[in-house]
């Protein structure tokens, strides 16, 4: 009898142990198909680097991560695309440092999409008014998605709604210079989404003229950290780009007192003035070499001096060309753009660069013998 009870037990913990293993296989099961396609592909990517048999091997993944990066900003799983994009940035961290960068940057965007989406997620679906508002002001001020958020960002009578309703409803030239105008309106009477309305006014200004309107409107995008249209596509994201040190053809100076970094200060009102040689410019060292999006110039506000000396200044930009290069001195340098008309005034003149590579200098050349003179000088 006892023997049997022994084998009695023996046989339940068997059936126990099969039961547990079986709700565990189960689970995980369950875990997998849970998946989405996304976390999946994620899953596979990391499993390449992993095993792979070399540093190049390796490295041939941080762009298909950072594609993935951006499918799942897109679909709003970000969670994933915080993982791609910092799973891409560590990877390209010690051989390419700026797409390093780009990555990084990537994945801070997308950490801070996540928190913004965490507070209307609860939103998304639902039919009334006021939710499809919320979940609209989060597909445009943080994910740019403005034509899909337009009809639902233009319910109501408020600065916003207006605004929205003029943007559907543009043809372009003047009237999205129109348009923009009541994006900016918008953005004076909403100071917490004022960055993202100005970039919207910016859009426009784009399409109005090519260019983006300024001084008073350029300095208020520098209050909010960023600039008029500068973060838009393409590519989508670029930032400022800045460096923090200035040179000048060697053997030559500054006159009237200018000082290099009035070129670079936002402001059209002021500028600098090099003493004409046989090649003067202008140049911004960035730091480290990165891709470029966009330049910018403008000639120097020149509404205080003499009538047509504006004229004059406009004028003698023509011929003027801006190059990058790699070596301080210029030595080899390309050639991104000429200057072929004179450039309006009180407007900044935006150029897309579409020259591969990464550039550490960015000059602005006076065509041959003439000096510098301009107001304002920047790259994206």
């Amino acid at each position: 009898m006892r023997y049997t009870n022994l084998g009695l037990v023996s046989i339940t913990l068997k059936g126990a142990i099969m039961r547990m293993l079986i709700v565990a296989l189960m689970l995980c099961c369950a875990t997998a198909f849970a998946q989405t396609s996304l976390e999946q592909e994620l899953q596979q990517l990391e499993e390449g680097v992993r095993g792979a048999r070399s540093v190049a091997e390796q490295e041939s993944y941080a762009p298909q991560l950072s594609d993935l990066g951006a499918q799942a900003f897109d679909a709003d799983e970000y969670d994933v695309a915080v993982k791609a994009y910092d799973y891409a940035q560590r990877i390209a961290r010690s051989t390419r440092p700026a797409d390093a960068a780009e990555y990084a940057r990537r994945m801070h965007e997308a950490k801070a999409a996540a928190r913004e989406y965490a507070k209307v997620k609860r939103y998304v679906g639902q039919d009334d008014a006021a939710s499809k508002r919320k979940v609209a002001e989060f597909g445009a001020f943080v994910k740019r998605e403005w034509e899909t958020a337009l009809p639902d960002l233009a319910e109501g009578d408020d600065a916003i709604a207006q605004a929205a309703q003029l943007d559907m409803r543009h043809l372009g030239g003047e009237e999205a210079e129109a348009v923009a105008y009541a994006w900016v309106e918008a953005a004076r009477r909403n100071p917490p989404h004022a960055a993202a309305l100005y970039l919207r006014a910016g859009v426009l200004y784009d399409e109005a003229a090519g260019t983006v309107p300024t001084a008073e409107l350029l300095n208020k995008m520098i209050r909010f950290g960023s600039r008029i249209g500068y973060e838009t596509a393409p590519p989508k994201g670029a930032v400022r780009v800045k460096g923090d040190k200035y040179t000048f053809t060697i053997g030559l100076a500054c006159s009237s007192g200018d000082t290099l970094d009035l070129a670079f200060d936002g402001k059209m009102a002021t500028g600098v003035q090099i003493q004409q040689g046989p090649t003067a410019w202008i140049a911004v060292d960035l730091g480290v070499s990165r891709r470029l999006s966009r330049i910018i110039y403008a000639p120097i506000d020149s509404r205080k001096y003499a009538a047509d000396w504006f004229e004059r200044n406009s004028a003698r930009m023509v011929g003027a060309v801006i190059q990058v290069s790699n070596s301080p001195d210029f030595k080899y340098a390309t050639t991104v753009h000429t200057i072929t008309e004179p450039p309006p005034q009180l407007r900044l003149t935006v150029i897309d660069v579409s020259t591969p590579g990464v550039w550490r200098y960015v000059r602005y050349v006076a065509r041959p013998d003439d000096k510098v003179a301009i107001g304002e000088f920047d790259v994206y």
